[in-house]
């Protein structure tokens, strides 16, 4: 195990805090590839397009197109751009939302209450 001294500590970025420690104002993280799916699949929808057509204009499978929107696969930079040049989208538009998405903290799952003793 690397063992840092307080010098050669890694910091945030953002917030100037230790990463090895928890970052006190959010967790630092990347979008999940589902954000990207549902941002894919929602331009698909208001274009009133099926996976198939997309997949087809964009010159991918229609299993593929399936697989991002699920969140089951991290496209490549070329790929994101292909489909948001043929869906017609704004790619910084895009990149804004995923942007808001990592910036946006995880929610914690409330604590179970404690059991009743019977």
């Amino acid at each position: 195990m690397v063992e840092f001294t307080a010098a050669l500590r890694p910091i945030c970025c953002n917030h100037g805090g230790d990463i090895i420690s928890a970052c006190r104002e959010r967790e630092l993280r990347a979008p999940t590839p589902s954000v990207f799916g549902a941002i894919l699949r929602r331009l698909r929808e208001q274009r009133g397009w099926t996976r198939q057509k997309l997949a087809r204009r964009a010159g991918m499978s229609p299993q593929y197109v399936s697989i991002v929107e699920q969140g089951g696969n991290i496209p490549s930079l070329t790929t994101v751009l292909e489909l948001t040049e043929v869906l017609g989208a704004d790619v910084a538009e895009i990149m804004r939302e995923l942007a808001a998405a990592r910036n946006t903290p995880r929610a914690t799952a409330a604590p179970a209450p404690p059991a009743e003793p019977e």
